[in-house]
């Protein structure tokens, strides 16, 4: 039975809520008949952004001793952002310009406040990559994220990144997680930039997870931090990688897909395979993953390196805010695929409508009957997609597994002030009408009908199908970036141990 065929929400009770915040998980309001979900955060696990100033629009390392005392390991809690904060990116500057939100604080008395640098290329931003931020700001009170330029990716990887620089800034800035950036830093972690960043920048501590970032002459790239006791470590989040990403655009597998009637996770991809393309190289491998299944505890081979949700990393993304009565609640829903630049423009567009965002994320099936079957759409599955969307700093809600007709109860349950959709959209390269998808009636009939309908100019004409092209236009190129990826990846999976997350 297809989304649109269901009805009925149930909203759980104020004693279970409760419940679930003595234990710090995810408040679920499920719908066993819509197959519906939707999230909010116990009050005791914020990790909410703070608002932008007006003047601008772990785990203890090998190195400990040289890294020095690690921050207290507590997350801090800050304040819930205020209607304003939401419509405000994060600020970004120059490197070696002075940072507003310091100046911000010591033009009005503040007290100093434990700033955590990292910094990264970000191409094609994922929940891995949110992850990684909200771990490095768990570390202290403030993230400022380093954000490498096109030429600097250019000179040390080989290649241009697959979305350009502005593209990276806008998905970046939209993060919740982040709360500055500093835009076009050099790949290398010099001992200049370092000192630039501690003096100019006001940073306490330089972060990175516990996968090893190895320079072009082999060096640690963080060794100097490390020896001079700036470094703190967090862990790389398991199950995602823009590369395993790329892998299933060229293959445009299903396997990582969540099937109607089975919620289990199949694996995410093998060399899902790239291999498999090759029928010599598919040989190869079929031959070590079958030495490797006779081995003690079972093959070790990119098939166990999946997403595995659970409530507690949804617990870490959601928000604490709860509609008021009184707030006018604006509802977008989509694929949101492939989380883009272009997302986070139209979600940061529907918050100008109102106080409260809700975000629908159709289920697998859904995308899938949208884009036709032989697509591979969509790229990331429903928990996937939905924790990308969960990052941005729009949103204040999801709704997972969300119908593609808009119901009167939908409206009613989650009092909808305003259903908003942008000009540019997925469906306008989907293999099917929206209205087809849902068995011939049109999925925004009711809100319509109610006068509730808004459609926007979408600021940013970018979609996921947009990206994909990106990448079969130059196949062989990212075919062999990957399989050249994935060989430090193996390593890393055969070598990595246990690193308690923060």
């Amino acid at each position: 039975m297809s989304t649109a065929d269901r009805d009925g929400f149930l909203s759980i009770p104020g004693w279970a809520r409760d419940s679930l915040a003595v234990v710090g998980a995810a408040a679920v309001v499920a719908s066993a008949a819509y197959g519906v979900t939707r999230l909010t955060q116990s009050a005791s696990a914020t990790h909410s952004a703070p608002e932008a100033p007006e003047a601008s629009a772990a785990p203890r390392d090998a190195t400990e001793e040289a890294a020095g005392p690690q921050p207290a390991a507590e997350s801090r809690a800050l304040p819930e952002r205020t209607p304003t904060a939401h419509l405000a990116p994060a600020p970004h500057v120059l490197p070696g310009e002075p940072s507003p939100l310091v100046a911000a604080r010591a033009a009005t008395g503040q007290k100093k406040r434990v700033r955590i640098y990292v910094d990264g290329c970000f191409d094609m931003m994922h929940y891995g990559h949110s992850n990684a931020l909200r771990q490095a700001r768990a570390l202290g009170d403030e993230l400022v994220v380093g954000l490498v330029s096109d030429s600097e990716i250019v000179k040390n990887k080989g290649s241009e990144p697959l979305m350009p620089f502005e593209e990276r800034l806008a998905a970046l800035t939209a993060c919740k997680f982040v709360d500055e950036v500093i835009a076009g830093v050099d790949y290398e972690l010099s001992e200049g930039w370092v000192n630039t960043l501690l003096s100019e920048h006001k940073v306490d501590f330089i972060a990175h997870g516990d996968d090893p970032c190895i320079t072009a002459d082999g060096k640690d790239a963080y060794d100097y931090p490390k020896r001079i006791g700036k470094f703190r470590m967090f862990k790389r989040t398991e199950g995602v990688s823009t590369t395993d990403l790329v892998g299933r655009m060229l293959l445009r597998t299903r396997e990582h897909h969540i099937r109607e009637g089975d919620r289990r996770y199949v694996r995410s991809i093998r060399s899902s395979s790239l291999h498999d393309s090759d029928p010599q190289a598919s040989a190869t491998v079929r031959a070590a993953d079958a030495a490797a299944a006779e081995a003690p505890g079972g093959p070790a081979t990119p098939a166990d390196w999946k997403f595995m949700p659970t409530s507690r990393r949804i617990a870490q993304f959601a928000e604490s805010r709860t509609p008021r009565a009184d707030d006018r609640v604006v509802y977008i829903a989509g694929s949101w695929d492939l989380f883009h630049a272009g997302h986070a423009a139209a979600l940061r567009e529907a918050r100008k409508h109102g106080d409260f965002v809700l975000v629908g994320v159709y289920d697998d099936e859904t995308v899938h009957k949208l884009h036709g079957k032989v697509s591979g759409a969509p790229v990331m599955n429903l928990f996937e997609r939905a924790l990308s969307v969960l990052a941005c700093r729009y949103v204040d809600d999801v709704v997972m597994g969300a119908p593609l007709q808009i119901s009167n109860d939908l409206v009613r349950t989650f009092n909808v002030d305003k259903v908003v959709v942008g000009t540019v959209s997925e469906s306008r390269r989907a293999t099917k009408a929206p209205a087809e998808a849902a068995g011939g009636a049109d999925p925004r009939a009711l809100p319509q009908h109610l006068g509730k309908l808004h459609q926007f100019t979408s600021p940013l004409a970018l979609s996921s199908s947009d990206i994909i092209d990106r990448v079969m236009a130059k196949r062989s190129m990212f075919e062999s970036k990957v399989q050249r990826k994935r060989v430090a990846e193996d390593e890393y999976r055969e070598t990595r141990g246990f690193v308690e997350e923060a």
